[in-house]
Order: C-alpha cells, then structure tokens, then sequence
C-alpha cells in the first residue's frame, strides 16, 4: 500500500504515519510581539462580552 508522507506530500511505501514527530511552534521570544497578541486577545474577550450583554439585554424582548 503507497501512503503520502504527512510533511513532504511525497509518495512512501509502507510508511507508519503513527511513528512521524509532531510539528512544534518555535518559541517567540520577542516581547513587544507577545505585548501585541495580549492586547489582540482582551480585545477579542471584551468584544464578546459586550456582545453577550448586549444579547442578553435584547433578548427578552424577543419574548
């Protein structure tokens, strides 16, 4: 049986998917980028709770 190798896409007889490493993320270790991504993500947070709140406001007047 001919199975695709999970990172090359290239063809390989009989190959065990099960014994292929896992793909790590690199480490990031600028801290400006990760200040970024915090402030990208309480935006994300506080976004959906405004919009649960504002849902929650709305709706029972849907009843």
């Amino acid at each position: 049986m001919t199975t695709l190798h999970p990172h090359t896409g290239t063809a390989a007889a009989g190959a065990d998917l099960h014994n292929t490493p896992a793909r790590v993320a690199p480490a990031v270790t600028d801290r400006a980028y990760l200040a970024s991504l915090k402030g990208v993500t309480a935006a994300y947070v506080i976004t959906a709770f405004v919009a649960l709140l504002i849902g929650v406001l709305i709706g029972p007047l849907q009843a």
